[in-house]
């Protein structure tokens, strides 16, 4: 139907064309080649302003459209979460009832599944990671040492989890040198960390809007040690939520301090997942958390991609607390997209880092159906900003700008940097417990 409708448009477009052509001639003198020029440069006319408007029309029933299936996949999804909060709800009324005996077994059933699928997401990023190694270990010359900056930290610094090491063997496989441990177990309790600061800036402007929490451990022998080298220690010690303990209390008074020179100024603070599973740690950690509610939106929570898909029930709950505290959440060392944006957004995630080589390199397997051009607009779209780190080279700062990235973080525009003593002094108290950072 719409192919004939073109016809007939081009046939009466052609006839007075035509009119046009005979009127002139009778009218001017023109001979019958001139008459000719004229009947074609008209119908050219016509043809493009009609050819203009179809594009036009398609391009707003595309447009239509596409507004048609996002506001259906955003009912799918609003009945999706109403779904599981009924059946939560359900469950609930079950197991406080006490009728439920007959439907343990299988919500048995379904925890064991659900353990058994965590075992396997974990299974299949561990065998990724090794694989990546072997890959790099393939390409690099034995006698090629990496930068600092790309060496699997984020600008040369792990987040605070243990997922930070993404390209070395499972720390917690490997064997450690008891005394070392010892040494970095009495450092933490003594509050041997140095906090350092690396801006995140906004481009293509590089003002800063915020910070990442950084740390460096001071060792009894005067050696100071990265995060690659003592967060694996610092975990099989038993000490990472101490060590979280004392940075959250330290982000608290950076932000205060912050705050009272620029309202906007924010800091990232990287949690441990241990954490997050320890009992008496975090129920300290949300009353301290709730006591200064009032930095809620100066704080920022980051947890990996990795910790992230290995979160199971319990740490969704507890970051459900925070969430509800008024913190936001950041998923950062984003290895893939393969992840449901809308999800991440509704638990609470409003800001995700990538970097920039694994963004920008052609040749770097990201999967899922997100093309990166388009990454920014999609996860703006799902109230999630995007953060490209590790950048170090101003041509990297210029295809970022193409792909529409309005947040950067790297050494080109500053290195981490130590936080002077001084801040530290008489701005937040520390929370009780067993567990607290000493002095």
């Amino acid at each position: 139907m719409a192919r004939l409708a073109n016809l007939f448009v081009i046939f009466c477009m052609t006839v007075v064309a035509i009119s046009i052509g005979v009127v002139v001639r009778l009218q001017f003198g023109f001979s019958i080649a001139e008459s000719f020029t004229v009947i074609l440069s008209v119908l050219a006319l016509f043809l493009a302003i009609h050819l203009y408007s179809v594009r036009r029309r398609d391009s707003e029933e595309m447009m239509d459209r596409a507004e048609e299936v996002e506001q259906r996949n955003d009912l799918a999804l609003e009945d999706i979460r109403n779904l599981e909060k009924r059946l939560s709800a359900l469950e609930a009324e079950v197991r406080q009832t006490g009728s439920g005996k007959d439907i343990e077994p299988v919500i048995a059933e379904v925890e064991v599944l659900g353990t058994i699928i965590k075992q396997v997401a974990e299974t299949i990023a561990d065998f990724e990671k090794r694989l990546t190694a072997r890959e790099r270990a393939a390409v690099m010359p034995v006698s090629a040492a990496p930068h600092p900056a790309n060496d699997g930290t984020v600008d040369g610094e792990p987040s605070q989890g243990m997922d930070s090491v993404l390209f070395d063997p499972d720390p917690m496989e490997a064997d450690h040198d008891p005394k070392l441990l010892e040494k970095v177990r009495k450092s933490i309790e003594a509050s041997k960390v140095d906090l350092y600061l690396q801006p995140i800036v906004t481009l293509p402007q590089r003002k800063t809007r915020f910070y990442e929490a950084l740390t460096r451990l001071r060792i009894d022998d005067g050696e100071v040690m990265l995060p690659t080298d003592y967060l694996p220690l610092a975990e099989k010690a038993g000490v990472m939520p101490l060590l979280d303990n004392l940075l959250l209390l330290r982000s608290v008074q950076i932000v205060r301090r912050l705050t009272t020179r620029n309202k906007e100024a924010g800091i990232f603070c990287n949690i441990s997942p241990t954490s997050l599973a320890d009992t008496d740690f975090f129920n300290e950690f949300i009353e301290f958390m709730e006591a200064n509610r009032s930095l809620s939106s100066h704080l920022v929570f980051e947890f990996s991609q990795r910790t992230v898909r290995a979160m199971g029930p319990v740490e969704f709950e507890s970051l459900q607390a925070l969430v509800d505290l008024g913190y936001r959440l950041s998923i950062d060392q984003i290895r893939d997209l393969r992840m449901d944006l809308g999800n991440l957004a509704s638990r609470g995630f409003r800001f995700a880092k990538i970097s920039a080589d694994r963004l920008l390199s052609g040749s770097m397997d990201l999967g899922g159906d997100i093309h990166v051009e388009d990454l920014s607009s999609l996860m703006s779209r799902n109230g999630i900003e995007l953060i490209v780190d590790q950048i170090e080279a101003e041509s990297q700062v210029v295809e970022l700008l193409d792909y529409n990235v309005l947040h950067a973080q790297g050494f080109l525009f500053s290195p981490p940097r130590p936080v002077r003593a001084d801040v530290f002094q008489g701005y937040a108290s520390k929370p009780d417990g067993k567990r607290r950072a000493a002095g």
